[in-house]
């Protein structure tokens, strides 16, 4: 999805283009992060030459896969090849077990001895890794792997892990860093034994801290003597016994890193960047708002909690909007399926168009010609007309759109040498039926809060016209993502966001004037919302900064509680314009725990800045500015 602009507004926030809502039943979800941060691949050793002599000598491939995950959801797996002690490269085949056979699936290109491999957890699935390539020690036999089962669970209502931050992710050698754990689950506190662990060898992780939660909370005070990986493991409940999992993957918080500081030092080759959430965090979180919905929280109890000071009232607003359809075609064509239709120029037909044929919209200097094409592809010319409207009492489908359109009118005119379509229909109900921000299998109130903001959304940002595209609103990140009737025409649940819409119609967020507001959403926050002023400039009333456990529930099924992003260090000293960077680190954070100011220093120790979360988050191209800790390797 497409960033939000690095523009911000001035007096009244214009509207931002906002970024990623979560998957929806017609677009691919973005891709599931693992619970945990991959660590940077280790330098690797020189290499030496392995005789082969005894079987202590045979190559070591290991393969490591959580025991559970939940159902439907990605496991990360990771892969280890090495040979007396030394890292291997090559590739490594991963099979399945399916009816007593094993199939091969995926090849995996190891990297200084390790690899990594995304497994699709749609049931209980027996895995096991073999050797493929041996670029490293060719000579060396590697036997294959044990084999490991990944179990499907379905019951991610009782899944909940601690969250752990950090008093500095950026410290001086040998100083201490507070640590704060926190534990909840659906929103309360969760009172239970947790551990800090740390992880500085690459290989496994050792306790350093025990503790408890009180009201949800625990901290542990730990001097860092070097660049290491830290995480919260949850060991057992007493104010939820039997209610969560503890002792599990679901237990462990997601890493962060803390780095020992130096002057200068050795330029790095590469960066990971770990982080959570996805989108601007202003206003409502979509996914935090379905775990509210799960959690019995009704869609006007969900709004007014992430839109601070406002009510929901009754308002018979509705006017006709134009939506601009995006088309990858210079010459697009309009299919008629399910029914006919007709073409029309001065609100006057022209033409009646049969269930099965087309009419190709081309550019003529200012007019658009309008031809009727037959399935040998002849064309007929129906109209040439400044604009051509086009009805149907079925289906429209145009060539290269992101949905279908049956619902008010296709109008095309000429705007800079081409086509350009916007679907002309009702604000209010219509539509709103053809929003595609969230999946229409949610829970009913998460889908009513979904329809009331994206009703404010429309009902704000709709006033100005907008002369690039003939338009109120685009069809994508820009404004709201709309399908038309693909949305509202989904199998099995496209009745259910249908009727989220019917039971919210006319109903509005409105402020202490009772003005609409502005209801900005994104997909998830890393745990707080952000105040506006520090994402964009001006400061809103109702856009506050609020606590936001409930996108860090995995109850909600929302993929972006954890996420890493590996970015080349060229990459990053262009960004900053330095000839190389040697540390990188947050030097700032919003209200929210955005990342504010990001510092990158120079092996001879200049330094650079970059300044606004949104900034962050357009260079490096990350899910979001929430930015958990930084790794360099």
């Amino acid at each position: 999805p497409a960033a939000a602009p690095a523009a911000a507004p001035t007096a009244a926030p214009a509207p931002p283009a906002r970024p990623a809502a979560p998957p929806t039943q017609t677009h691919a979800a973005p891709p599931a992060s693992p619970a945990g941060v991959p660590q940077a691949p280790p330098t690797p050793a020189p290499a030496r030459a392995v005789p082969v002599q005894a079987a202590s000598d045979r190559g070591y491939l290991h393969f490591q896969a959580p025991k559970f995950a939940e159902l439907d959801s990605e496991a990360t797996c990771r892969i280890q090849w090495e040979v007396a002690g030394q890292p291997v490269n090559g590739i490594v085949r991963i099979q399945e077990r399916l009816d007593g056979t094993w199939l091969d699936i995926a090849d995996v290109t190891m990297r200084s001895g390790r690899g990594t491999w995304i497994a699709d957890v749609d049931s209980t699935r027996t895995y096991r890794a073999l050797p493929v390539v041996n670029t490293t020690y060719p000579d060396v036999p590697t036997a294959g792997s044990a084999v490991r089962k990944i179990a499907a669970r379905q019951v991610p209502s009782k899944f909940s892990a601690p969250i752990v931050s950090a008093s500095s992710y950026f410290i001086s050698e040998g100083a201490k860093v507070t640590f704060t754990a926190k534990w909840l689950y659906r929103g309360k506190r969760v009172t239970g034994k947790v551990r800090l662990q740390v992880n500085d060898s690459g290989n496994s992780w050792r306790t350093v801290a025990r503790g408890a939660t009180a009201k949800g909370k625990a901290t542990f005070k730990v001097a860092v003597s070097a660049s290491a990986k830290y995480r919260v493991v949850g060991v057992s409940t007493s104010s939820h016994k039997g209610r969560i999992r503890v002792g599990s993957t679901y237990a462990s918080s997601p890493i962060l890193f803390v780095s020992a500081k130096a002057k200068g030092g050795t330029p790095k080759d590469s960066f990971v960047i770990a982080g959570s959430g996805y989108g601007h965090g202003v206003g409502m979180s979509q996914y935090g708002a379905q775990a509210q919905a799960l959690a019995g929280r009704s869609a006007e109890q969900i709004l007014t909690y992430y839109y601070t000071g406002t009510r929901v009232t009754d308002n018979a607003i509705d006017q006709a909007i134009r939506i601009q359809i995006g088309t990858s075609s210079a010459s697009p064509t309009v299919s008629f399926d399910d029914g006919g239709g007709t073409v029309a120029v001065d609100g006057t037909a022209v033409a009646t168009i049969a269930a099965g044929e087309k009419v190709r919209l081309t550019a003529a200097g200012g007019s658009v010609v309008a031809e009727r094409v037959d399935g040998a592809g002849a064309a007929t010319a129906l109209a040439s007309a400044g604009e051509v409207a086009l009805t149907t009492d079925g289906v429209m489908k145009v060539t290269g759109a992101r949905g279908t359109y049956k619902r008010g009118s296709l109008q095309a005119t000429v705007i800079a040498g081409a086509v350009n379509i916007v679907n002309r229909v009702g604000l209010n109900q219509a539509y709103l039926y053809g929003l595609a921000e969230v999946p229409s299998s949610w829970a009913p109130a998460a889908l009513q809060a979904q329809a009331i903001a994206a009703r404010n959304y429309a009902v704000v940002n709709s006033a100005t016209f907008k002369p690039d595209c003939g338009c109120n609103l685009y069809d994508d990140t820009r404004s709201q993502v709309y399908t038309g009737w693909s949305k509202e025409n989904e199998a099995t649940f496209g009745a259910a966001w249908k009727a989220a819409v019917d039971a919210t119609a006319g109903k509005l967020v409105v402020d202490s004037a009772g003005q609409p507001i502005n209801a900005y959403y994104s997909s998830s926050s890393g745990g707080r919302t952000e105040n506006s002023e520090d994402v964009w400039s001006a400061a809103v009333p109702y856009a506050r900064s609020v606590d936001d456990p409930w996108s860090l529930d995995p109850a909600s099924g929302n993929p972006n509680i954890a996420w890493t992003k590996t970015v080349d260090a060229s990459t990053v000293a262009a960004a900053f314009g330095l000839p190389d960077v040697a540390t990188l680190r947050v030097g700032e954070r919003t209200a929210g725990g955005n990342a504010k100011v990001l510092e990158a220093t120079s092996s001879s120790g200049s330094t650079a800045r970059i300044v606004r979360a949104e900034e962050i988050r357009r260079v490096f191209e990350l899910k979001s500015a929430h930015i958990t800790g930084i790794q360099a390797s």
